[in-house]
This record gives structure tokens, sequence and C-alpha cells, in this order.
């Protein structure tokens, strides 16, 4: 493993394949479960579909407490349940989860459906869900995807739920060409205490090379899983080479006004 630092003094690990990634990510969520267990009780993890949930079959089930873990859908299609399913699969089973602290997207029209979701996560105990001064529901961490257009999780350049940041929306709703859906907002996700993003494929090269802010060209990252902090504070980016391309931030926040993971 090689370790560098960018410019702006955010540290980079490079590894040496994807499976090294994996590791890593699941040290993340190892490291977070384990410290929001001693200090509260409990451990709240937003999870999406995809891979990195895939990637956490590789938690080891001594890594906390799993009693202690919940499990929240940072997106949802209504109706399909592909992230709770894959999460079922890759996580809630294996890891022996409870089913009750595992919190499935509901049923119906989009816009009820984002409401109950977040009156369910403002109705947490602070122990699992703490919330911000202006009541906006705060997770331990936060897992998500990204796009070669620099989309985060179902959060789209240019489209009406990346609009609706500063409205203090915790879950929003998605109708699109008869499809339904809800994910959860910008505003949401600054709040969490810690973000992890991943990219995958060399068509993120570009997005990744704009999005670190770094000194290297893109062509860098056309080779390589990488991981790497959006926030200014003490956390870690690491990068394994291997023909399937990605990237991974993690952001460690001070507070809910913590920014640097908007990609859009």
């Amino acid at each position: 493993m090689t370790d560098f630092t960018l410019s702006d003094g955010r540290k980079v690990k490079v590894c040496d394949s994807s499976s090294a990634i994996a590791d890593q990510v699941c040290a993340q969520v190892a490291a977070a479960g384990k410290a929001a267990i001693a200090a509260k009780g409990a451990f709240s993890l937003g999870i999406p579909g995809g891979s990195i949930v895939e990637a956490l079959s590789k938690l080891p089930k001594d890594s906390f407490d799993m009693s202690k873990m919940h499990i929240f859908f940072c997106n949802e299609r209504i109706g399909e349940f592909k992230c709770f399913k894959n999460a079922t699969k890759n996580l809630v089973e294996p890891l022996g989860v409870p089913a009750a602290q595992v919190y499935k997207v509901g049923e119906g029209a989009p816009e009820a459906v984002a409401e109950a979701y977040t009156a369910m996560l403002r109705g947490q105990p602070d122990s699992v869900c703490g919330k911000t001064a202006s009541g906006m529901p705060v997770l331990d961490m936060i897992l998500l995807g990204t796009g070669a257009d620099g989309h985060v999780g179902s959060l789209h350049p240019n489209k009406s739920e990346i609009k609706q940041t500063g409205e203090g929306k915790p879950i929003l709703s998605i109708n699109e060409g008869g499809k339904t859906s809800v994910c959860v907002s910008m505003d949401f996700i600054r709040a969490a205490k810690k973000v992890v993003l991943t990219a995958a494929k060399g068509e993120r090269s570009e997005m990744v090379a704009r999005a670190s802010a770094a000194t290297m060209e893109p062509t860098t990252f056309r080779r390589r899983w990488s991981m790497l902090p959006t926030h200014s504070g003490s956390v870690t980016q690491t990068a394994s080479r291997d023909t399937k391309t990605g990237t991974l931030w993690t952001r460690t926040s001070p507070d809910a006004a913590a920014s640097g993971i908007s990609l859009v």
C-alpha cells in the first residue's frame, strides 16, 4: 500500500486490488459502528443498493454488536425494493441484524411514502438517529454511489431533487415516467456524521478528478479504485489499481453545515 497526500492535506492510500477496497469499506463501517455503539449504544447506517452494499458481505460478524445496528435506505424504487433485497442478502441475514431494525421503504404514492419515511426517521430515539437544531435527522454513517455526471445517490445534476437542497426536507419523492421512488436529500446527507461515496468504472475518471480537486490528471484514475475525503477533516483516501475502476470518498462531518460532498 502506497500513501501520499494531496495539496489540500487529504491523505491517500493506494491499494492493489478491488478486494482491498472492499476491505477498506468494511473497515470504515466497522470503525464507525464500534465508535457509535460505545458512545450511545446504537449504530445507524444509511445504505443504497449496488456494489457498495455487496462489499459489506465481507464485514466480519464480530466487528461490533450487530444487534445494535439500525439500517436505513437512502433510495428505493417503490414496489421493487431492490435496495432492501440487496441489503437482506448481503448484510442483514449474514450478520444477524434484527429485522425490526431494518427500515424498509413503504408502498403508495411517492409523496406519502417520503412523508412516512421522514416521520419514521424523526421518531427514532436520539441514540439511534440524532437531530440537528433544525430537526434534520442525523445518521452515524451514510454509504452512497456516484455517477459519471457527478450524481450522488439519486440526486442528479439540474434535477428537481438537487434543486431542493436547502429546503430542509430529509426524504424526497421522485416520479418520472411512471416509475416512483424516494431518496435522501443533500441536506440529509450533509447532516450525517460520516459519509462514504463510491464511484466505479473508468467513465467516472473525469468526475473523480474534478470532485477530488487533485493536481493529477483524470487518466490517473482510469485504472484505479480510490477512496478520498470530501471534507477538510481528518479522513482517508484509498485507491487501488483494477480494470474495474472507481472511487470512494469519505467525509467526517463536525456539524450539519459540513460541505464538500456535493458533486453536482
